[in-house]
Order: structure tokens, then C-alpha cells, then sequence
């Protein structure tokens, strides 16, 4: 069944489809737009017999090369049975059939406003903030609300920032994307922006979630793929805005329940996947070139941020490190470069007698609680191949130089402030240390992570300098007796003498 009594012409529901507009097409074939809209209108037929008919049909693939012609399979594959885009060629011959007319008409349904009544072969329209909202948090109920465990791809491009930065949106949909998580759903959340983005950084959320071997993070710099997003629940149904546009048209997403289609997004999703890159690295992979990075701290301009929810990332003096390397009978060879690595990556830096350089944050709930157990790891195999262990006896080690700094950092050889927190003002988990330096690294090691190493370097330096910013900015947050260490000597005070009796 052909088309051609139908309101629109074939070329003018190809063009709304991939948002070319007539100027736009005019431009490249080099003729006037009335010509272009007399043929989108059937004023005057379009067919293989016009002059322009190739590079018309060229200039439309060429639109959609990016995506390998999966956005023109997408509207060709309802009307054009066994439809197969694979390659250049398949795609021209297909839209040449379609512009010729030689397809059938497919029946539609009538249109559902209600996402959740969507048939097989429907297809909604999502317009407005407010059901994009819904249809967002409408994909993880689905999830949640599934037998089985499924693929979940969640591809966001930044013009979706102005969403998560809606607090009372966010915290609804981070809160389903954690219980999707803990379900057991592969969960792979690709963000495609120009530079990392707080809100998937966000360091209480992101720790939360990297703790699951199922959830992926990826991020793919703008321009490496077209501006769209995609969001996809295995063999459910997706959501997609094709492309963004000047006009707003971003704001509109089209959901597909049809099999075919979802399973063509899934595939889209999974190539998009090779232009990406995962944000961190295991550091242990990758120690031999990260040293040098570290290594050079000690005479870098980048300042430092260390969160931490223990006492032990306090740089004490490399005579007192010794111990506790002596303790772990290290050999002689392990030692001496256990104690260089210390002093270069930890000490030397936070040495720097400028007190912009360094900012310590420590988080004084979950201090008892550390100092309550029997004993604890050291920077997890940051300074050697080995576990470094402090026991409980050298625990005020650490405490004496923390208090001797406190009361008289004028004598000291260190220049930094110190602030405290608590999960009063940011709910972080416990057990954790973020040792994060400007753009360059970011090393953090927490007792969270159920399925992997408890320690993590990030080297990207958009991720790295995202991080750096969101201690920044809480550092900022905090409210101005926080920086009045009266409260955090009386604490050490006390733990000290809780560990002499």
C-alpha cells in the first residue's frame, strides 16, 4: 500500500524525521526552498526521474552516517518488511524504495498519553519537562517492577543537566537508580558531555554505586557521537530525543515498545560504548605510570583536597612511618621504597609552607568508630606491593602529631587549614579517603567496595578536577565554626586518653 494520498510526502516525513529543514536542504543541492516545498507537499512530484534526485537521497544518508543509518532504519523498518541496514548501500536502496513509494502502511494505533499503556508497536510522544521526568523515573519502575534481571543503558546527553540539577527530580530518580542497582540489573550510564558533570560524580551517590559489579560508568566527550539520548530496558521498550536542536525539539522524547526497534537502540547503545571511556582505573594496573605523576607532587603548583573519615592520612614525620613499616617486616629493599614513596606522594607535598595548597577535611562522626577497631590499612598498595597494617598501639602516633599541629601550627613544618565535618551536612560514606589533586589524580581507597580492590586512581583529568571541585565546594558548604578546631583537639584529647587506659 503506497502513501501517495497520504497529508505528507515521503521525503517530507524523512526530513521531519531526521530534523532537516527545507532551507537546510536547499542549501546543499544548491536550489530555491519553494522547490523543496512543493515537493514535501506533492505540489510537485519527487521521483527518481528529478535531477536531484541522488544527491537528495546522498545528502540524507550523509545526515545520518554517524549512526551508521539506524536513525532512517528506524522509521523505514515498520513499512519496509525485512528491512536489513547494514552498510551504505542497503541504506540508499531502502530509501529509494521509500521514495518511491514502495512500501506498505503499517496500522497505528491511536495515541496513548499514559507511557505505562504503551502496546508492542506504539509509539508516544513525551513533550515538556514534566513528562520527561516521568518517563525517566516511569524507565527505572520498569526495571524494578521486572521478573528478571535485564540490561538497563542509560545514555545522557548535558542537556539532561538542567533536570538533575532539580533537587526534588534528583533525588527521586538517583533513588530508584540505586534500588535498580541493588536488584542486580546491568546498569551501563554513559554520559556525553563536553567535561564530567557533578551530578553523576557526586561523590556520596557514585561511591554508593561503584560498589556494584553491575553498574558501568562510561563518558564520551561531545562530538565523539551526535547529541541525543537514549535510554533502553533490554527488550521492554526505549526512549530516545534522536538528536537536540536549536529550537527545543530536545526537549521532546519519542518511546518505542516495538521489539525490533528496541532491540536496534540496544545496538545502539553498545556502539555507542566503543567511543567511550571508563572514567578510573584500578590503580594497580596502572602504579608504574602513575608514580611518576605523584612523584612530581612535591614540586607541582596543584593544590590538594584530602576528605578523610580517619585520623591516619595525616602526613606524620617519615622517623615515625618508619615503625609502622618496621612493624609490617617489610625487607630492607621494601622499606626504603615503601619510605620514599611516602614521603614523595604524601609528606613532601602537604610540606608546601603556603596554606593555599592543601585542604584537609576530616569527617569527625566516624572517627570513634575507626579508632574503636583493632587495627587499619594503610593507603591500600599505594606505597608498596604489600597491605601496610597499623595496629592499635601506634594509633597515637597519629593523634599526638594531629593535636601538636593543632595547638601550635606556627611550629610546625606543615601550612594547611583543616576543616571538620560531619554527615550532619553531607551524608558520604564511612571508611573512606579521597586524597584528590586539581586536574592531575585522585586516589581513593574505602572499606565500601564489596566487589573489587577497596582502592581506586582516577588519572582523567576531567574526572579528577570534577572531584576536586565537589571537596571544593564542600569545604565551601561548611558553616564557619567548622574551621574552628576547638571541637576536633578536644576529640583527640579525648581518644588519646581512651587508648592509654
Amino acid at each position: 500500500m503506497s502513501r501517495k494520498n497520504s497529508a505528507s510526502s515521503p521525503l517530507s516525513l524523512i526530513m521531519n524525521h531526521l530534523h532537516i529543514t527545507s532551507v537546510e536542504l536547499a542549501c546543499a543541492i544548491h536550489v530555491d526552498p519553494s522547490l523543496i516545498s512543493r515537493w514535501r507537499s506533492k505540489q510537485r512530484p519527487f521521483n527518481s526521474s528529478s535531477v536531484h534526485y541522488e544527491n537528495v537521497l546522498n545528502y540524507i544518508l550523509e545526515k545520518d552516517t554517524r549512526l551508521q543509518y539506524q536513525n532512517i532504519a528506524l522509521l523505514l523498518m515498520d513499512h519496509i518488511p525485512d528491512i536489513k541496514i547494514h552498510d551504505r548501500d542497503s541504506a540508499y536502496q531502502a530509501l529509494d524504495l521509500w521514495m518511491l513509494g514502495n512500501y506498505h502502511e503499517p496500522v497505528v494505533s491511536a495515541p496513548l498519553t499514559d507511557l505505562s499503556n504503551l502496546a508492542v508497536a506504539d509509539v508516544g510522544i513525551i513533550k515538556g519537562t514534566k513528562q520527561k521526568k516521568d518517563s525517566l523515573l516511569y524507565l527505572l519502575d520498569s526495571a524494578l517492577n521486572l521478573p528478571s534481571k535485564k540490561k538497563l543503558y542509560l545514555l545522557f546527553d548535558d542537556s539532561t543537566d538542567s533536570l538533575l540539577e532539580q533537587r526534588s527530580f534528583y533525588e527521586l530518580w538517583i533513588q530508584r537508580l540505586r534500588e535498580v542497582v541493588e536488584m542486580g540489573h546491568e546498569v551501563y550510564y554513559i554520559y556525553n558531555s563536553s567535561t564530567f558533570y557533578s551530578n553523576i560524580i557526586n561523590l556520596d551517590n557514585f561511591l554508593y554505586l561503584l560498589q556494584f559489579s553491575n553498574y558501568h560508568v562510561f563518558y564520551v566527550r561531545k562530538n565523539s557521537i551526535p547529541y541525543f539520548d537514549l535510554y533502553v530496558l533490554e527488550n521492554v521498550f526505549a526512549l530516545t530525543s534522536f538528536s537536540t536542536a536549536s529550537d527545543n525539539r530536545k526537549n521532546i522524547l519519542c518511546s518505542f515498545a516495538h521489539p525490533e526497534i528496541v532491540k536496534q537502540m540496544q545496538n545502539q547503545c553498545e556502539s555507542v560504548l566503543l567511543h567511550c571511556e571508563c572514567p578510573f582505573d584500578h590503580h594497580e594496573k596502572k602504579i608504574e605510570q602513575i608514580a611518576p605523576i605523584l612523584n612530581g607532587l612535591q614540586y607541582s603548583t596543584h593544590k590538594i583536597y584530602i576528605y578523610t573519615t580517619s585520623p591516619f592520612a595525616f602526613p606524620i614525620r617519615p622517623a615515625e612511618f618508619r615503625k609502622i613499616l618496621e612493624y609490617n617486616s617489610l625487607s630492607e629493599e621494601a622499606l626504603q621504597k615503601a619510605l620514599e614513596q611516602y614521603e614523595n606522594f604524601i609528606y613532601k607535598p602537604l610540606m608546601k609552607q603556603n596554606n593555599s595548597e592543601c585542604h584537609f577535611l576530616f569527617n569527625i562522626n566516624t572517627l570513634s568508630e575507626v579508632l574503636e577497631k583493632p587495627t587499619h590499612i594503610l593507603f591500600p598498595k599505594l606505597l608498596s606491593e604489600q597491605e601496610l597494617v597499623l595496629p592499635k598501639q601506634y594509633y597515637s602516633i597519629y593523634l599526638e602529631e594531629i593535636l601538636e599541629y593543632l595547638s601550635s601550627p606556627q611550629d610546625s613544618d606543615f601550612s594547611f587549614p583543616i576543616s571538620v565535618t560531619s554527615n550532619v551536612y553531607h551524608n558520604l560514606p564511612g571508611n573512606i579517603l579521597v586524597y584528590s589533586v586539581g586536574d592531575l589524580c585522585t586516589y581513593i581507597c574505602s572499606e565500601v567496595f564489596r566487589h573489587r580492590e577497596n582502592h581506586l586512581f582516577f588519572t582523567n583529568p576531567l574526572f579528577t578536577n570534577e572531584i576536586y571541585d565537589y571537596l571544593e565546594q564542600m569545604d565551601l558548604s561548611l558553616p564557619e565554626e567548622s574551621r574552628n578546631n576547638r571541637h576536633l583537639r578536644l576529640l583527640i584529647q579525648q581518644f588519646l586518653q581512651d587508648l592509654a587506659l
